[in-house]
């Protein structure tokens, strides 16, 4: 089995190309890890034409438990023109956030039960129930100081109502990673973007520069993929099949930790730890925990080490606090030895 770099992320939950084509073409596990990995080249490749290293773009693609997510929300009833008038103005405040995905639509479907407004936002403590009236933008990989920037720049703007903060499951966060669309990838002062999509921001007005990335190949590698429980399972297929060339099944692997390591993630991810009660955790009990949680996740960083023959890849997973507070979150990652029935934790922060 040939060796091709790794894959930050691979989109087939609101993109049906890989499955289509597995379908269409009669293709085996085989046949379909070469393809994915022929289209990952091509895609580094056409970045790479365009100043943009696919290695650069993993911190936006794969979700960091040390940052935030948010979903601020919109009355738009104040214009006809209200995505626009509202990109305006966000345009210039995301100027200062370096690195991020932004997701944008409106509230359609149906919608969860009433959920309540941060702290800060101007329902507060208000019941408010997503509607056909509200347009949400979803902005990730965000610090606690971008966040306030952000919302106090908004403060005066009459459309905006507030903002949910989205860093922790919940229905709501369900909710709109089906509802909402990818509008870009912002990398420092680049615009990356469908090419068959038009973008509908004022960017160049506050000096970004746009790329647009073919279509189908952006739709696979580029989109960044709001937690969920896994409502399709051909995105873990398929994700798998990016970095193995034969059919894997993670819940016929058994999940292995070794003392000596979880010695060290005690040592090393103590304050953590102690927010989810588990700092006299056992060696069993952890390797019950993750198997229990392996197959509600998204993977990531997918890997496949030729010299080693392994498998590996990572998963964000939640903890409820001690406190009931919000949940603490963990980058578990994970490897697995070809041949082998097992699935070993190797990092745990």
């Amino acid at each position: 089995m040939k060796t091709y770099s790794t894959i930050h992320t691979l989109n087939n939950r609101g993109n049906v190309f890989l499955e289509v084509m597995e379908n269409t073409l009669n293709l085996n596990s085989n046949q379909m890890y070469t393809e994915i990995n022929l289209m990952l080249e091509d895609i580094k490749n056409i970045l790479s034409y365009k100043d943009i290293e696919y290695n650069n773009l993993r911190s936006i693609l794969t979700p960091n438990v040390k940052k935030k997510e948010l979903a601020l929300i919109f009355d738009t009833t104040f214009s006809n023109l209200y995505g626009y008038d509202i990109f305006k103005k966000l345009s210039k405040l995301l100027i200062k956030i370096t690195k991020c995905a932004i997701l944008a639509g409106d509230c359609i479907g149906n919608p969860p039960p009433k959920v309540t407004m941060t702290k800060s936002s101007k329902l507060y403590n208000k019941e408010f129930r997503p509607s056909d009236y509200f347009f949400v933008v979803y902005i990730t990989n965000l610090t606690i100081n971008m966040v306030d920037a952000l919302h106090h720049g908004l403060d005066l703007y009459k459309p905006y109502i507030g903002y949910i903060d989205t860093t922790h499951s919940s229905q709501f966060k369900s909710y709109l990673s089906i509802i909402l669309c990818q509008e870009f990838l912002k990398y420092e002062n680049t615009i990356i973007h469908n090419d068959e999509v038009d973008i509908f921001w004022p960017v160049e007005e506050f000096g970004y520069i746009t790329k647009g990335i073919t279509s189908y190949l952006y739709d696979i590698f580029l989109v960044y993929k709001i937690e969920a429980p896994v409502f399709f399972e051909n995105d873990v297929k398929f994700a798998l099949n990016s970095i193995n060339s034969t059919q894997l099944s993670l819940n016929n692997l058994k999940v292995c930790l070794s003392r000596d390591k979880l010695e060290y993630i005690k040592k090393k991810n103590i304050g953590g730890l102690n927010k989810a009660g588990l700092t006299e955790i056992t060696k069993e009990e952890l390797e019950v925990l993750i198997k229990s949680k392996i197959s509600l996740n998204y993977i990531y960083n997918l890997e496949y080490q030729k010299e080693n023959n392994l498998l590996k890849f990572s998963i964000v997973v939640e903890m409820p606090t001690k406190n009931k507070d919000n949940n603490v979150r963990f980058l578990v990652g994970l490897k697995h030895h070809l041949g082998s029935e097992s699935l070993e934790i190797v990092t745990f922060f």
